[in-house]
């Protein structure tokens, strides 16, 4: 587990969470800008892909 600490901010967006390089970095995640994806290592692991919203991204 990595703490992280963050801002809570009330408006509406289309991103659910914002991180920085640090938080990245620390977590071990490869992010792809093209394929709007990240991908991270679980402890057992196992590789995790976190999929962009992409009908969010359209509006």
């Amino acid at each position: 587990m990595v703490p992280i600490k963050f801002l809570v901010v009330p408006c509406s967006a289309t991103y659910s969470c914002i991180l920085g390089r640090p938080a990245l970095n620390s977590l071990g995640v490869v992010p792809s800008t093209v394929h709007l994806k990240l991908r991270y290592h679980e402890p057992d692991d196992r590789v995790v892909t976190i999929h962009a919203d992409d009908k969010a991204l359209k509006r």
